[in-house]
């Protein structure tokens, strides 16, 4: 492993060399197949005890980053093995083919599930539930230049048409995905003029919902996770 070092501070070191090396890896500094130093090794490079180094080791490994063999010592794992919707995972990753690839998945497992949400809001909704889809839609529109309200204001747009579905798998597959799908609005919404297009996609979802009309929420969110996924993966502008 060749990659720099920061040196730790108390308090909670293993916390901290847990970020370290833990971002190393899921940013492909340290690459899979790559064998880590050993404990005395990595005591020295970091200044921490060993019981520090035990706990770093333990927590990356019950995240799947890691896996120790006999007689061969700490392997850093593929990222087929590592629990992608951690939320410390999720918070390392920077950039590069591991993050790319969870956001490309991400949507396409959102276009399979959210549309059939949408139109099964349509079909079940409450008035709370078109009442709490409105109001997050005009928080939207308050916060289309503050960017983190807006997003969590997205992301409560969406949580309230999972919620109104009715279907309490789909609800606990949002709050799983909650952290990787605030990333994905971060990069698919990064200047404000994006965010004022998306807007009449998101209305247009809520309308259909509203008119109890399925087909028309289907079809709403099916073109708003589309248009999402255009650009999501376009070619930043220089």
């Amino acid at each position: 492993m060749t990659a720099s070092v920061t040196p730790l501070r108390r308090p909670r070191m293993h916390d901290e060399l847990s970020r370290q090396l833990g971002a190393m890896i899921v940013n492909g500094d340290v690459a899979p197949g790559e064998t880590l130093p050993n404990e005395m090794s990595l005591c020295e490079q970091y200044g921490v005890s060993r019981s520090v180094v035990r706990e770093c080791l333990r927590v990356l490994a019950s995240k799947g980053l890691l896996v120790a063999r006999a007689r061969v010592g700490t392997i850093v794992q593929t990222p087929d093995h590592w629990q992608l919707m951690d939320n410390d995972i999720l918070s390392w990753m920077e950039s590069g083919p591991a993050l790319e690839k969870l956001l490309k998945s991400l949507i396409e497992t959102r276009l399979l599930i959210e549309p059939e949400a949408a139109a099964m809001a349509a079909r079940r909704a409450r008035a709370t539930d078109l009442v709490a889809i409105e109001s997050a839609l005009d928080d939207m529109a308050l916060t289309e230049a503050d960017r983190d309200a807006h997003f969590d204001a997205d992301f409560a747009f969406h949580a309230a048409i999972i919620a109104a579905s009715g279907n309490v798998i789909f609800g606990q597959f949002l709050g799983v995905i909650r952290k990787a799908l605030i990333e994905s609005f971060k990069r698919s919404s990064r200047r404000t003029a994006q965010r004022q297009v998306a807007l009449p996609r998101h209305t247009a979802v809520f309308d259909a919902i509203r008119a109890k009309d399925e087909t028309a929420a289907r079809l709403a969110m099916t073109e708003l996770l589309d248009e999402a996924r255009k650009v999501l993966f376009a070619e930043p502008e220089t």
